[in-house]
């Protein structure tokens, strides 16, 4: 329970960090972001493991490049099934490599 409350607190800081650097998406309160970080947490646990299982020819034939279509979808999906603004899909496969990154380094930071 403690580690999924620091993932939880993890996924707001590193949406929020996005938020800031991007236009593309939009949080209208703390409550929308912690709503699709809870969201985003829960979809990397249930649907993402089902997409990559589904994909798997098409990530063998791209090398992994397809797993960034799924971190978009996966993305896309949370901000939308919360309510909060995202321009399109491909700006949501952008702002999820983002939010990647930005993951890793508070990874980095918390060891």
């Amino acid at each position: 329970m403690k580690k999924m409350m620091i993932v939880w607190a993890a996924n707001i800081l590193s949406l929020w960090v996005v938020d800031v650097l991007m236009k593309s998406i939009a949080f209208y309160d703390f409550w929308a972001l912690a709503l699709t970080a809870l969201l985003l947490s829960i979809l990397n646990v249930t649907l993402k493991p089902f997409l990559k299982l589904l994909s798997l020819p098409i990530s063998i034939l791209t090398l992994g490049l397809f797993s960034w279509v799924i971190d978009g979808i996966v993305l896309y999906l949370a901000i939308k099934l919360s309510g909060s603004y995202i321009s399109s899909f491909g700006m949501a496969v952008v702002d999820s490599i983002i939010l990647s990154l930005v993951n890793s380094g508070l990874g980095l930071l918390m060891e």
